[in-house]
């Protein structure tokens, strides 16, 4: 149903593109300073939470020579500007922030390429650069209950790397521009995964790019129960696998946890606050 409804967003967008290729080739085009860098959006650039703070701290341990970029709401538009009904209804509330922290995403991976990665995002290790150099990457990881989301964890757009100008990434900056020009109220809250399936069911160069990525991080949601007790080598355990090196969890699920038991033991939130991996 959700799909059906995104159809009237889509379809037309989608026709205009459908013979393109997944990246256009530009001529003599400047190049800018902030193109492949990796990005990461906070909101409130004055309330970094520790645990986000460690976060952004493991993707500078592991970001290979490429700049680390904060975007907050003081200096977002530095980088980018916005057309004026996507910024009066962010004003008034009626784009939330973590919809509006999409809207940027794709607007600066569309303008830059590079990377993305949530705040909420903990880092543990380099991704293989060949992942990196491909057309796209996202993490893709078999999931215990696939039917539960709508990607069924095929996607995610809390971590996708691309070049700039990438198809999908543009296509889906357009789609969310003209939603919010006709609505004031959001079909679903994962409307990047409809987005990107619409895009992927209409254009076939976009399907291929997206069945073209592998299966990595199979970990990845296994930090959980972030409020019980957790030592120091089970922390270790967690976090250092072979296989993994990204692990997510959510802010809002976080912030109801402690740091330390009422025993005085630290809790895995206070473990991945006070532990550089």
């Amino acid at each position: 149903m959700v799909l059906r409804f995104l159809d009237t967003i889509c379809i037309d967008l989608c026709r205009e593109v459908e013979n393109e290729p997944i990246y256009a080739k530009k001529v003599n085009e400047e190049g800018s300073e902030y193109e492949g860098s990796i990005w990461v959006w906070w909101n409130d650039a004055q309330n970094v939470p520790p645990i986000v703070q460690r976060c952004i701290g493991q993707i500078e341990k592991y970001a290979a020579g490429r700049t680390v970029r904060l975007v907050t709401e003081q200096n977002h538009e530095r980088y980018f500007s916005l057309p004026e009904h996507i910024r009066d209804k962010y004003g008034k509330g009626i784009i939330t922030y973590t919809h509006f922290s999409d809207i940027v995403r794709m607007t600066l991976m569309s303008k830059y390429g590079g990377i993305y990665m949530d705040a909420t995002l903990l880092q543990t290790g380099e991704i293989p650069m060949g992942y990196l150099d491909s057309d796209f990457y996202t993490v893709k990881a078999r999931i215990e209950k696939p039917w539960m989301v709508v990607s069924e964890g095929k996607l995610s757009s809390f971590f996708f790397a691309c070049k700039k100008g990438n198809l999908l990434i543009e296509t889906t900056r357009k789609m969310m521009l003209r939603y919010w020009e006709r609505y004031n109220l959001l079909v679903d809250y994962l409307w990047i995964d409809y987005l990107w399936i619409a895009c992927a069911n209409k254009l076939s160069q976009v399907k291929s790019m997206l069945d073209d990525v592998p299966y990595t991080n199979p970990s990845i949601y296994s930090l959980e129960d972030l409020g019980l007790p957790c030592s120091a080598s089970e922390y270790m355990a967690m976090v250092h696998r072979d296989d993994t090196v990204l692990y997510k969890f959510s802010y809002k699920g976080s912030s109801k946890y402690s740091e330390i038991t009422d025993n005085g033991e630290l809790t895995l939130k206070g473990r991945i606050i006070n532990t550089e991996v």
